[in-house]
């Protein structure tokens, strides 16, 4: 749906947010006619916001997540299981203002632009008994921020600490950007009420 806000903040003449998305589910065991689960599922979900400010044009920002899922069941009690879900984030800023009250004095302080994060994951699910089972699971966390750095940084408040080291002769570089990985191992055991 869309949606605007009817009496904006100071400084805005207008913000509207916007927000759809749809997902599936498919049990293809069925289908085929197999006695075991083959399931396959994935979403899609868009968030958006844009904010008119007055005399300074627009800021934009917009977030995009996708997700998907695999369930095979090939034992009477064991399972197979992988994943995958990604997001996008991407932020439009407007140019800095004189006017200390002016909202657009925001965006610079808070320069994340654009953001990517993925995560995947495989794993067995083993069925203890009805309603409940044990997960073994591996996977990998991916995130990479790129900043803006062309209005004042060292006011920043989202700016990674260690992005200090990316000064050069004590200025900052137009972008900055931040990437890093995460292994993930876990085991659980899981029960249905």
């Amino acid at each position: 749906g869309t949606f605007s806000q009817v009496e904006p903040v100071v400084g805005l003449s207008g913000v509207s947010y916007l927000d759809f998305g749809g997902g599936a589910k498919f049990d293809l065991a069925k289908v085929l006619g197999w006695s075991k689960a083959l399931e396959v599922s994935g979403s899609y979900r868009h968030t958006g916001r844009t904010m008119d400010i007055e005399g300074q044009g627009s800021a934009e920002a917009n977030v995009d997540f996708v997700n998907a899922s695999l369930y095979v069941q090939y034992l009477p009690r064991l399972g197979i299981t992988a994943g995958f879900q990604m997001a996008n984030m991407e932020m439009n800023e407007v140019q800095q203002t004189a006017s200390v009250n002016s909202y657009a004095n925001i965006a610079p302080f808070v320069p994340l632009s654009k953001g990517s994060q993925m995560q995947w994951m495989v794993g067995l699910d083993y069925t203890i008994d009805k309603n409940a089972w044990l997960s073994l699971n591996f996977g990998m966390v991916s995130v990479e921020n790129t900043y803006n750095l062309t209005a004042d940084a060292d006011k920043a408040v989202n700016l990674p600490i260690y992005a200090v080291d990316e000064k050069v002769g004590g200025a900052w570089p137009q972008t900055y950007t931040s990437q890093f990985s995460q292994t993930i191992v876990e085991a659980s055991i899981n029960v249905e009420f």
